[in-house]
């Protein structure tokens, strides 16, 4: 037992000793702790003897969900910050065996019979190996063709999906709910406003659009490019909205009046994306004419041209700012200095075109997606591959970090997307699709949804939530195998002598 799983024990001890009600004389007389099946199961029998006393039906107490007690809540929320304490359910940290650590050993057969007794309880849910579950939450049903853009809004609580069919649709991600339909020629995208309030959309009609989020009112027209739009976001402030064209130029805009305020100009192929820097400063470009761009949101100045030996398929900046990562059909992935244009690494390795590529929430990773089949984790400090993700058949479309960093998911045109550990590079799950063309997370991690041909999927991601009596029945396995386990060897002992 290491030093943190004594401090722990202790302050288990030591609220147990103090605790109304729960001072039993094995516990107050012995220098050892006591079980924690012990525990939970002496409050479940209080429990039950209250109840009992209170109501002459025995079969309303047989299904009823009891709340751990005080002090385990106590302890558990000095093992992790990531514990939400209810009246009836709890939920652990992901590595629930930490837990019990307290109290003996956890080996991995063990969080092998964990994972086996959570899958008894939660029959429709996929247990990862980390303790996290996955589980279909919506199908997003009614475009008519395959949705080329997927987004959650920024409080979570909204999708919005577009799509060739010349609709984009607002979604209800708590219901599953069709809220609003915009009927709009070819949208190639739609995303929505930092605040949450609006949405614009890219056409192939040449036209970008900005709606109303509640209502889906279109408020205003965005004219000007001369050849169907790729891409638009707002910057991060909301007051602009970038857009990226096949006429070879992007436009800044004024999201309050629609106004055209800036074109830039100067690559010499269509535009395939445009982000604004996280202050707003900068935008960079991703063009068919193996180059990217920075420039001065500002003025519409081109300040850094970064060139690869093949079209660049996107561009995106590191979260402070200082850095841009370009993925190319040259089969490289390259990350830049935002201050002078410099290449601070190539990142080799994928032998073939590289789709997508981002850096992790706190910029000390990027995450590629390869038509290899392959993704990679590299470390931007050095520029080293650290993890090849295998297990994909056919071309990967994009890779995208959790917000926390912890995870990646990854959509692959063998009709899967697959979510990873992005410290180890381990496979956890594997979601089976009919045609995914992408996946992302939603801003709390507690979610993911997948293009998925004509329809999207909506998928609940969380660490696994159970009530006290589920916790009792993990741990009394926990000790019955532990039991099991001891008699083995105290008979291949007998045997031996």
């Amino acid at each position: 037992m290491n030093n943190a799983n004594y401090a722990i024990f202790f302050y288990l001890l030591s609220t147990l000793v103090v605790y109304e009600g729960w001072l039993w004389g094995s516990v107050a007389s012995t220098s050892t702790p006591a079980s924690l099946s012990a525990v939970i199961s002496a409050h479940f029998a209080a429990q039950s003897s209250s109840s009992s006393s209170s109501s002459s039906s025995s079969s309303s107490h047989a299904s009823a969900e009891y709340a751990l007690p005080d002090f385990i809540q106590k302890a558990l929320k000095t093992h992790t910050a990531i514990v939400d304490v209810g009246e009836e359910v709890t939920q652990f940290p992901t590595d629930l065996w930490t837990i019990i650590g307290p109290y003996h050993e956890i080996t991995s057969q063990e969080v092998d019979l964990i994972n086996t007794k959570l899958r008894e309880t939660r029959p429709d849910e996929s247990i990862l190996p980390d303790g996290s579950i996955i589980k279909l939450l919506h199908i997003l049903t009614g475009h008519e063709d395959q949705i080329t853009s997927v987004q959650f809004s920024p409080d979570g609580r909204y999708v919005v999906t577009a799509s060739p069919d010349n609709t984009a649709r607002i979604w209800n991600a708590a219901t599953g709910e069709s809220l609003h339909t915009i009927n709009i020629w070819w949208i190639t995208s739609a995303q929505f406003s930092p605040d949450g309030q609006y949405i614009v959309t890219a056409s192939n009609d040449a036209t970008a659009c900005i709606l109303n989020a509640a209502t889906a009112e279109s408020l205003r027209t965005l004219t000007g490019h001369t050849n169907w739009i790729n891409s638009a976001q707002f910057s991060p402030d909301g007051q602009y909205i970038v857009t990226a064209s096949h006429d070879n130029t992007a436009r800044i805009w004024n999201a309050a009046t629609g106004e055209s305020l800036r074109t830039l100009t100067g690559h010499t192929k269509p535009v395939r994306s445009a982000q604004f820097s996280p202050d707003g400063q900068y935008v960079v470009t991703a063009s068919n004419d193996d180059t990217a761009r920075i420039w001065n949101a500002a003025t519409g100045e081109s300040l850094r041209t970064l060139t690869h030996t093949d079209l660049v398929r996107s561009a995106h900046f590191s979260p402070d700012g200082q850095y841009v990562v370009t993925a190319s059909n040259d089969d490289t992935a390259r990350i830049w200095r935002v201050s002078d244009g410099s290449t601070v690494y190539i990142l080799e390795g994928h032998i073939d075109k590289v789709n997508s590529a981002v850096f992790s929430p706190d910029g000390q990773y990027v995450v590629t997606a390869s038509n290899d089949h392959t993704a990679r984790i590299w470390n931007t400090a050095t520029g080293a591959s650290l993890h090849l993700l295998l297990g994909h058949k056919d071309p990967i479309n994009s890779a995208q970090f959790s917000p926390d960093g912890r995870y990646i998911v990854t959509a692959s045109w063998d009709h899967k997307a697959r979510i990873w550990n992005a410290a180890t590079g381990e496979s956890l799950h594997t979601i089976d699709t009919r045609w995914i063309t992408s996946a992302q997370f939603s801003p709390d991690g507690q979610y993911i949804v997948i293009a998925d041909g004509r329809i999207a999927k909506l998928y609940i991601f969380r660490r696994h939530t159970f009530t006290g009596d589920q916790l009792l029945r993990v741990v009394q396995a926990l000790q019955k195998e532990q039991e099991e386990t001891a008699t083995q060897e105290e008979k291949k002992k007998e045997e031996t002598t």
